[in-house]
């Protein structure tokens, strides 16, 4: 037989429908790995097949790849083209930035930005004109202070603006052999409003550079918050979700050479009636809405997005529709309050088609009544770990102890057997590692229930276990997604999305060392450190 691609020498954590039933750790099994058309054909030891390629793993583990069932590629994609420093203290803290950005963006666009404070990095510590020509990799460079009273440019940027040209502007001050304006300057009609909008190559750009960041995280499939633009329409009365992902830009990507990873979309609720009994490209996977009620129970202030809801009557009326045309609903619910009001619109919608299931979205507070309940139903929760981080010192402010207990339930939600699936809500680009994208950081939040860097307590009676984090964090994504081939194990017959990690995040100690040493979406190398 004669194969694509062949995994030599690793050991194999299969995957599966459910997940683990046992508290103790099993080994990984010594096997191969055979790829043919875009699906595992062979596992098994010394596999006697021919490869047009084969790559000796050493060991490696190799897991089913992850699937992150929360993003906004979009809204992601603008912050890893946006320069954004607003903690930088010196002046390599901005340049380092610029060269993270510069290093993503494609010819045409401009390095834009900033956001630093001239209290913590005042204008004597700012890079000069050599130093931030270096990092931009020429392309032009305008980033101001958060307050918009000081402007850098780069010897390109300095030159397009014609800052040498300028006159003297009353209230400001331009300096073309630093390239630097100061006051009134940085607002004046001839420096201010000149630099084009990125218009749709932005826009597609910005995607780009989001979807090439998955791969060398594990990550072989996405569902991601888009939409297709209403067209001719006028706009909705209120902005229903502010991070929606233009759809329409992922077939223009995958026309333009593929994309890395698998991608289902989930636009707004109340759009069912348009994608019933069609097809799209990307694939429509389901709906999402809003549900509120007030937020968490107890003290006020922690509260909802209300002017999203149309309230449960009609929401309740859109998902049974939705799931009588074939599509899941996918509920945000964040407080204890709300996450009742989606469990009653779940309810209320009945069962989608045969492998499909609403969800419970986000769900950071969970009573024990509702998380009973949420087992009998149709429906599973669909969770981010990295939330804890920013999550739970709020919710232990505003809540009371007793059901700041009940936040981020995971051990609580899998053993009353409701299947939880690990997303990142992928928004923002705080940190250059990405790490509130990572699924492995995820999975370590959700094991050690810590954070790493204060040493927080996030409750550890909630903790999983480093096999049920991996089943979270890969097969369950793709078992309940509902759409495609067979995924999620690897298997004979099931779709090549993998992972080789160097380290057996299932064994004592090894979640802690795995990193990525290679991927594979739908039989393609994507990754290779």
């Amino acid at each position: 037989m004669r194969v694509d691609l062949l995994l030599r020498n690793g050991l194999v954590r299969a995957g599966g429908d459910e997940p683990p039933g046992s508290d103790r750790p099993r080994r990984a099994r010594p096997a191969d790995v055979a790829v043919a058309d875009g699906t595992v054909v062979a596992v098994g030891p010394q596999l006697p097949v021919r490869a047009e390629h084969t790559l000796d793993l050493a060991g490696a583990t190799i897991v089913p790849g992850f699937v992150d069932t929360h993003t906004h590629l979009s809204w992601a994609g603008a912050a890893l083209l946006r320069v954004d420093v607003p903690h930088a203290r010196a002046g390599e803290d901005l340049l380092a930035a610029v060269r993270g950005v510069a290093g993503r963006l494609p010819r045409g666009l401009w390095l834009r930005g900033g956001g630093w404070r001239r209290d913590t990095l005042p204008d004597e510590g700012l890079p000069d004109l050599a130093a931030l020509d270096a990092a931009a990799g020429g392309h032009p460079l305008y980033l101001t202070d958060v307050e918009g009273t000081v402007a850098l440019c780069n010897s390109v940027a300095a030159r397009l603006l014609r800052l040498a040209d300028h006159p003297e502007i009353p209230g400001g001050r331009i300096s073309p052999e630093t390239g630097r304006l100061h006051g009134a300057a940085v607002a004046h009609r001839g420096t201010s409003g000149v630099i084009p909008p990125a218009g749709r190559y932005g826009a597609r750009a910005e995607l780009a550079a989001a979807l090439a960041e998955l791969p060398r995280l594990g990550v072989t499939e996405v569902h991601d918050i888009a939409t297709w633009p209403d067209e001719g329409r006028p706009p909705p009365p209120v902005y229903l979700e502010r991070s929606f992902t233009d759809a329409t830009l992922y077939g223009e990507l995958a026309s333009a050479g593929g994309l890395p990873v698998r991608v289902g979309v989930r636009p707004t609720l109340h759009r069912w009636r348009e994608f019933a009994g069609g097809s799209r490209t990307p694939e429509v996977m389901g709906f999402k809405l809003f549900a509120t009620a007030g937020g968490y129970s107890g003290p006020r202030g922690l509260t909802g997005v209300v002017f999203r809801y149309p309230g449960a009557a009609a929401a309740s009326a859109d998902a049974l529709g939705a799931a009588a045309a074939g599509y899941p609903t996918s509920l945000h619910a964040i407080g204890d309050l709300d996450v009742t009001e989606a469990i009653e619109v779940i309810a209320a919608a009945g069962p989608p088609p045969e492998g499909r299931r609403h969800r419970l979205v986000h769900g950071q507070v969970v009573r024990p009544a509702d998380v009973a309940r949420l087992a009998t139903l149709p429906a599973v929760a669909e969770v981010q770990p990295w939330a804890m981080v920013e999550g739970m010192p709020k919710l232990r402010a505003g809540l009371s102890p007793e059901l700041a207990r009940q936040a981020f339930p995971f051990r609580s939600l899998l053993r009353a057997g409701v299947p939880v699936l690990f997303g990142s809500d992928w928004r923002a680009a705080e940190h250059a590692d990405l790490r509130e994208a990572d699924p492995l950081v995820a999975m370590r939040l959700a094991v050690h229930r810590t954070d790493p860097v204060t040493g927080l307590d996030f409750g550890r009676h909630e903790a999983v276990t480093p096999g049920e984090a991996l089943w979270c964090a890969t097969s369950a994504g793709a078992r309940y997604a509902g759409f495609g081939p067979r995924r999620g194990r690897i298997a004979a017959g099931y779709a090549a999305d993998l992972v080789a990690l160097s380290a057996d995040p299932g064994a004592p100690g090894g979640l802690d060392e795995a990193g990525v040493i290679l991927t594979v979406s739908q039989g393609s190398l994507t990754y290779q450190a």
